[in-house]
C-alpha cells in the first residue's frame, strides 16, 4: 500500500505531467511536499483563478499538460473563471478539488459547498473520489477527456478524508492511442489539395496546442502559398507569408483568389465569418475545403467541408505534405510578400521616436520579433493604431483598442519604467 498522494503523482507522470499550481492549503500539503520532492515544477500563486490561468498559459506553450489544485468552497469558486476559459480556448488543464466530505444535513458549515453542480457545466469531464481505490478510475478518465477530441480541462474531487489515505500500488493504465485518418482518407486529401490552383492554409489556434508548427510551415512551404492566421493563430508559424484575417487586405486578396483551403486547427469561426462570409463570399461556390482538426465534432459544423480529417496534427500534417510534390511559388506570392512588408513597415514607422527597442521586419523569411516598446510589455508593443504581437504573424489587433496601449505606457511611466 502507497499514500494516495504518491499514487496520484505517479499517474500524473505516465501522462508527462510534472507541473503543480496550488495555494498551500491543509488539504494538498503531503502532496505538494512530494511532488517538489520528485522534481515537479511547484508554484503557489496569489490567487486560485490566477494559479489556473498560469496552469493554462503552461499547458499551451509546453504542450504538456499542469495540475492546478484549488481549495474547498471559496478556493474551487475562485477558479471556475479559469475553468471556462480553458474550456473556450482549448487548454488540457487538469483541476484537483478538495472537498470536505459528504453534504451535511445541517447547514453554516466551513467551506461547505455543493462543487460539482458549480463545476460541471465548466469543464468537459467532473468525476468524485469517494474512496481511495477510485482515484485511478477517476483520474485515468479526466486524463483522457482532457486529451482527446478538442482538448479541454477536466475536474477531480477528492473529499480530505481519502487524500489522506493509502492505496494499492500497480500498473498505471496508458492513454489512449490518438485517432489517425486511415490512409485512404489522407490520399483523398492530397489529391484535393494536389489539384488546387491557388491553395492557401488557414491556421488556427489549435496548431499551437498541437505543438504542429513547424509541420504547417513546412505544409506551407510544400505548396508555396499564404498562410491565413485567425486571431488565435498570431506567431505560431515560421519562414511563411504569414496574414492576418481581416487585418491584412493582402489577407483578403488572398482568400478572394484561393480555389482550396486547408484549415488546420480552426472550427473556422465567427472571427473568419465562418469561412462563408464578407472575404471568403466571392468564389465560395468552387472553393474547395479539407478541415484537419483534433475533434471530428468540429468538422463541417460552420460550413460545408469537402474532405475532413481528424486526429493529431502532428502526425496527420507530415502525412498529408508527404503526398503532396513540391510546387513553384506563383508570382502572386511575391507581390503579396511585398505588399504586407510594406504594411507593416508603414505601421512600424508610426511608432514614437523615443520608443526603446522596436524592429521592423527585416523580410519576411523570419518572424517580425516585435520587441519591448511604450510599456516595456515583453513581445507587445503599441502602435498608432492598435497593438503588435511578436513573434511572428505580424499585427494581431489593429485599428481598435488604442487606447490600450496608451494606457499600458501611462502605468508603465507611474511605475518609474
Amino acid at each position: 500500500m502507497i499514500a494516495i498522494h504518491t499514487r496520484l503523482l505517479d499517474i500524473c507522470e505516465a501522462a508527462s505531467i510534472t507541473t503543480m499550481i496550488a495555494i498551500p492549503d491543509p488539504a494538498f500539503l503531503a502532496l505538494m511536499v512530494a511532488a517538489e520532492a520528485r522534481g515537479w515544477r511547484v508554484i503557489a500563486p496569489h490567487h486560485e483563478a490566477a494559479g489556473g490561468f498560469i496552469a493554462d498559459a503552461i499547458t499551451r506553450l509546453s504542450g504538456h499538460r499542469a495540475l492546478c489544485l484549488a481549495s474547498p468552497g471559496p478556493g474551487i469558486a475562485n477558479a471556475i473563471p479559469a475553468m471556462i476559459a480553458a474550456r473556450v480556448e482549448g487548454a488540457p488543464v487538469i483541476f484537483i478539488g478538495a472537498q470536505r466530505g459528504p453534504m451535511p444535513l445541517r447547514g453554516g458549515r466551513f467551506q461547505h459547498v455543493e462543487q460539482m453542480a458549480l463545476i460541471a457545466p465548466a469543464v468537459k469531464y467532473a468525476g468524485v473520489v469517494g474512496v481511495g481505490d477510485e482515484l485511478d478510475g477517476v483520474l485515468h478518465a479526466a486524463l483522457c477527456a482532457a486529451h482527446q477530441g478538442r482538448p479541454g480541462p477536466a475536474y477531480v474531487e477528492i473529499a480530505i478524508p481519502v487524500m489522506a489515505g493509502r492505496v494499492a500500488d500497480g500498473p498505471i493504465a496508458p492513454l489512449p492511442a490518438v485517432r489517425l485518418p486511415s490512409a485512404a482518407e489522407l490520399a483523398c486529401g492530397a489529391a484535393l489539395i494536389a489539384k488546387a490552383r491557388a491553395p492557401v492554409l488557414l491556421v488556427g489556434g489549435g496548431v499551437q496546442r498541437a505543438k504542429a508548427s513547424a509541420a504547417v510551415a513546412a505544409l506551407a512551404a510544400r505548396l508555396a502559398c499564404p498562410v491565413i492566421l485567425t486571431p488565435g493563430a498570431g506567431g505560431t508559424i515560421a519562414g511563411a507569408l504569414c496574414l492576418p484575417y481581416g487585418f491584412s487586405p493582402v489577407a483578403a486578396a488572398a482568400v478572394a483568389a484561393s480555389d482550396c483551403v486547408v484549415a488546420l486547427g480552426t472550427q473556422i469561426g465567427e472571427q473568419v465569418h465562418f469561412g462563408q462570409h464578407r472575404h471568403w463570399r466571392g468564389g465560395d461556390d468552387a472553393r474547395q475545403w479539407v478541415q484537419i482538426e483534433a475533434d471530428g465534432a468540429s468538422v463541417g459544423v460552420n460550413r460545408r467541408i469537402d474532405v475532413g480529417l481528424v486526429g493529431d496534427l502532428r502526425a496527420i500534417v507530415p502525412a498529408l505534405t508527404a503526398r503532396l510534390a513540391p510546387r513553384a511559388a506563383p508570382a502572386a506570392l511575391a507581390d503579396w510578400r511585398g505588399q504586407e512588408c510594406a504594411r507593416q513597415a508603414g505601421l512600424a514607422a508610426e511608432l514614437p521616436a523615443s520608443t526603446p527597442g522596436a524592429s521592423c521586419p527585416s523580410g519576411f523569411g523570419q518572424p517580425a520579433r516585435w520587441r519591448r516598446a511604450g510599456a516595456r510589455w515583453r513581445g507587445v508593443c503599441s502602435v498608432a493604431d492598435g497593438l503588435w504581437r511578436g513573434p511572428g504573424g505580424g499585427c494581431v489587433v489593429e485599428r481598435q483598442f488604442r487606447a490600450s496601449g496608451h494606457g499600458a505606457a501611462l502605468c508603465h511611466r507611474r511605475r518609474g519604467g
